[in-house]
């Protein structure tokens, strides 16, 4: 129960302690305070230049907000068909991938752009079922077409180059320009690098499991969502459980346990998730979790803060900063 639950934001320990910020669990359209809001199946998490985190639903066929620093809910766009994936663009911008396009009939999936002011536009169609979007500093598109196995890049002039037979549920962006997959099918975290390679980054090609260890022999048993820090840890959804990559290469659990689910907020062995999807990064070193159930998760203190404001309620504004 959140209410119980009075911790809302890092304690000087810098220990990892999950907490729930969003939904009860009720799949409804809330607005308002930690404890009161509900979503129904929240998908993807992006977080804007203001710290606050911005959420597809898929169900509701919305997009939302959390307020970094109050954890109050809100609607930003309704009427969103099917939204999966979401990311920021340097300017404001939202994109959106909706899962059945313009209706739930037999047509294919596209790309929606939601300006600042409100304004929306299907940017980029031909996709069959896309489930997540990236968008880098050069207004470079990246889609997921995940019943396909295809990862699609497209350029700002309208260029596109395809990936075949790369599975991804979740797509992120790496700060050293990579495109990082969370490959469910063959339980590996992937990543396409700047030249265009494919390369495995942790697992075993085909291989299901829960090991920690070192990336090449660590096992995974659901990969879903991912997300990188501006470090370059990797943060991926595992079955109902946090799992992260080191830079060194390093597979170890963050919070929850692959097996066990729950919302049950708490330290890093106490904390359970239901269904975690989505994985955005702060810059208080916070990682954002959606859980398809109805929640929206916080772990606090996933790694050191990018700054040194360490305070989501105290401080002042935070500077400008990329959509992760």
């Amino acid at each position: 129960n959140p209410k119980s639950d009075p911790i809302s934001k890092p304690q000087p320990a810098r220990g990892i302690r999950v907490i729930t910020v969003g939904g009860t669990g009720w799949p409804k359209r809330i607005d308002g305070p930690r404890g009161v809001s509900a979503f129904r199946d929240p998908f993807e998490v992006a977080i804007d230049a203001n710290g606050d985190a911005i959420i597809s639903e898929h169900w509701n066929h919305d997009v939302r907000k959390i307020s970094g620093r109050t954890y109050i809910a809100s609607t930003v766009a309704s009427g969103i068909r099917n939204a999966t994936g979401l990311d920021i663009d340097r300017f404001g911008n939202i994109y959106v991938s909706r899962y059945y396009g313009a209706g739930c009939g037999s047509g294919g999936g596209d790309i929606m752009r939601l300006t600042p002011s409100g304004q929306r536009k299907n940017i980029q169609k031909g996709f069959f079922r896309p489930t997540s979007v990236c968008v880098d500093e050069k207004g470079t598109l990246w889609v997921a077409d995940t019943p396909k196995d295809k990862i699609i890049r497209i350029q700002p002039d309208g260029t596109r180059k395809i990936w075949d037979d790369v599975h991804a549920s979740h797509i992120a962006l790496g700060p050293d320009g990579s495109l990082y997959c969370a490959d469910y099918g063959k339980s590996c975290v992937r990543r396409i690098t700047p030249k265009g390679t494919v390369e495995i980054v942790a697992g075993m090609l085909g291989r299901k499991g829960q090991r920690d260890g070192a990336a090449s022999e660590a096992l995974f048993q659901g990969l879903y969502g991912i997300a990188v820090s501006p470090q370059g840890t990797i943060f991926v959804t595992d079955g109902h459980a946090i799992r992260k990559i080191s830079p060194e290469g390093m597979v170890s659990t963050v919070a929850g346990h692959p097996d066990e689910s729950g919302n049950i907020d708490g330290s890093a062995a106490e904390a359970r998730f239901l269904k975690p999807c989505g994985l955005a990064f702060d810059r208080n070193g916070n990682l954002w979790v959606t859980c398809r159930k109805g929640y929206v998760r916080l772990v606090l203190n996933a790694e050191e803060a990018t700054s040194g404001n360490d305070d989501p309620e105290e401080g002042e504004e935070p500077p400008t900063i990329a959509a992760l």
